[in-house]
């Protein structure tokens, strides 16, 4: 099972996949809420479209971010440990994602390990479901083929028609998932 094998699996190389995802997602969050569409435009293609406008720079940005970092702090990150099923639960991100690994020429299985809410940061607490313009959450995953972290993937969910697009970032590339 997927449990097993993240606990078994190298503890800085779970916490580099977790922090550089959970860290393109949140920007990628910020970057789709700035756009200022209408949240109920958000279908899946227009979803879509701006994830994948923005995703290589928020990826560049996280690859930057982490290379800043010691290595040795990583692994006390509170994330990248467990399986964190109650994300999907929370915000409706997969339970998990299937991504072939060409590197490793098998099936990566994908298990949640993080998630934030979409929720506009300087906005006040009275604002309630408003405050989610345009995202509802996301969700981070770190892939593995056996015991080994072969990459990434991020679920990301439109808070008015509760929509998921999906990307993986396993050897090296990024591509939009269906």
């Amino acid at each position: 099972m997927f449990t097993d094998a993240i606990a078994s699996a190298d503890p800085l190389q779970l916490a580099v996949a977790t922090a550089r995802t959970s860290y393109a997602l949140y920007l990628l969050d910020g970057a789709i809420e700035s756009e200022g569409v209408a949240p109920e435009s958000l279908d899946e293609v227009a979803l879509s479209m701006l994830v994948e406008r923005h995703l290589p720079w928020a990826l560049e940005q996280a690859d930057a971010w982490v290379a800043t970092m010691d290595p040795a702090l990583l692994p006390a990150l509170p994330m990248g440990y467990i399986v964190r099923y109650e994300c999907a639960d929370e915000f409706g991100c997969p339970y998990s994602h299937k991504i072939w690994s060409r590197s490793k020429q098998r099936w990566a299985v994908c298990g949640p390990n993080d998630c934030g809410d979409g929720r506009c940061k300087p906005c006040p607490e009275w604002f309630g479901s408003l405050a989610n313009l345009a995202v509802k959450g996301w969700c981070s995953y770190v892939c593995i083929v056996d015991a080994e972290v072969v990459g990434s993937a991020g679920t990301i969910i439109s808070s008015f028609r509760g929509v998921p697009v999906s990307f993986s970032y396993i050897d090296g590339e990024w591509k939009m998932l269906k």
